[in-house]
């Protein structure tokens, strides 16, 4: 089997992205999902991501994790998704969600309408207070006073299979910086921590304004760069940028 691809990714958080648009659904085992993803002897990516026909929009997008798990959202990859399709708007399909994404100026920028969030909720997780909110991943938000020095390999994948968590959660380690930024880590499930996680930065946003009253448009840091998030009563709004790296074809 030959796979055509194009490798990209939004602030480092990076796909191997397979456009199936126009031919009949592509079906890859976990272990062809392991094998692309895998850094040594594949392609190596955070997520692989299939584009599908679909009647009512421009685009389906699945999404699969390293461990060969499916995934619910990436804002990232939807970012890189609606750059390829190059279309000045579209409208891409992730599960039951209909994504409305916009080009910037020479498309340097793509905004996405992440659509409607779940009501969130305080609680408390093997000892660690947080927040518990679905934006279409099931996310989990801590903070933090010193994101620099919080050990984040150690307790994300405690928190993550944390038994209050049955399909598991992404964990997000927040530093307030002020009312209009936050520096955020994110331990993604089935990936481990990635440079930057765009529904994870979605969600501590809304977070951030619900619980600790910072300002609805907020500048979320990554190791990876900055987005921009507009949070609204309803929806959430993402900026970000997105970039291809290559071209390829992975041989089995």
């Amino acid at each position: 089997m030959i796979l055509e691809f194009v490798k990209m990714h939004g602030l480092g958080n990076d796909f191997v992205i397979v456009n199936n648009i126009g031919n009949p659904p592509k079906k890859l085992s976990a272990y062809d999902i392991q094998a692309i993803c895998h850094r040594n002897f594949g392609v190596g990516c955070d997520q692989l991501i299939i584009m599908e026909s679909c009647e009512d929009v421009d685009c389906l997008m699945r999404i699969y994790n390293p461990d060969g798990s499916e995934a619910g959202a990436c804002g990232n990859a939807t970012r890189c998704v609606a750059k390829l399709l190059n279309l000045l708007t579209s409208i891409i399909r992730v599960g039951n969600r209909k994504l409305s994404c916009t080009l910037g100026k020479d498309s340097e920028q793509v905004t996405v309408d992440m659509g409607e969030y779940s009501p969130s909720k305080s609680m408390n997780a093997i000892g660690y207070g947080g927040y518990f909110i679905d934006v279409g991943n099931p996310h989990f938000i801590h903070f933090v006073n010193n994101l620099d020095l919080y050990d984040v390999g150690k307790v994300g994948p405690q928190l993550e299979k944390c038994e209050l968590f049955p399909d598991r959660a992404n964990i997000n380690f927040v530093q307030i910086i002020d009312k209009h930024t936050i520096k955020l880590r994110v331990w993604e499930r089935g990936a481990g921590e990635t440079l930057a996680c765009g529904s994870g930065a979605c969600a501590s946003a809304i977070i951030a304004h619900q619980y600790r009253e910072l300002a609805p448009c907020i500048k979320v840091h990554l190791k990876g760069g900055a987005l921009d998030i507009n949070v609204h009563e309803q929806k959430v709004i993402m900026s970000g940028p997105a970039e291809k790296i290559f071209n390829g074809n992975w041989r089995k």
